[in-house]
């Protein structure tokens, strides 16, 4: 997360920038740990499963803002079962994982290509291969899944890849608001 990353370098923090969802899909979303657990389309299918072991009709027993998103994000990253512990810790493994594939990828390609894109697999396993990768690749999702994934996004919006149960939740039909800088 670059939020954190050039926090101590001294970045601004509008410059944090998901440049995965600015390069995919036009959008300045702060890339920081809200970010990521709550609505980067790239941990799309670890949110889900990380969904279905939260509780959050469960209202949290922490001294909190009446904010149902502060709410639901403290739910999501305060797990009450090993299950949701596991889904937690996968999401956050395999949101790095693959946003450092796709970082991977898009500087053999100067972009993110269609997943029938007869180089992509090649590059999956270099990446996978790569000593200074190895052990990150480890939390990669299977190569099958991973060209789900770039299927997905290279099909759907940033909206359509949200989650509906998040949203419901957060009772907001936008869970991050875009920031224009230029203004």
């Amino acid at each position: 997360m670059l939020a954190n990353a050039y926090a101590l370098r001294g970045t601004p923090r509008h410059q944090r920038v998901c440049s995965l969802c600015n390069g995919l899909f036009d959008l300045r979303h702060i890339d920081d740990e809200y970010h990521v657990i709550m609505n980067c389309p790239i941990a799309v299918h670890e949110r889900h499963t990380l969904l279905m072991h939260a509780n959050l009709a469960d209202r949290p027993q922490a001294d909190l803002p009446d904010c149902p998103l502060t709410r639901t994000l403290y739910t999501l990253t305060n797990p009450q079962t090993p299950e949701h512990a596991i889904a937690l810790a996968s999401l956050i493994m395999r949101s790095h994982a693959t946003r450092e594939l796709f970082k991977y990828i898009i500087d053999q390609h100067q972009s993110l290509p269609n997943p029938t894109h007869s180089d992509l697999r090649p590059s999956i396993t270099a990446f996978r291969k790569s000593p200074d990768h190895r052990l990150l690749a480890r939390n990669l999702p299977p190569t099958h899944a991973i060209l789900s994934l770039l299927m997905r996004l290279h099909t759907s919006t940033w909206h359509d890849l949200q989650n509906p149960q998040l949203q419901l939740h957060t009772q907001s039909y936008s869970l991050c608001q875009t920031i224009d800088w230029t203004t």
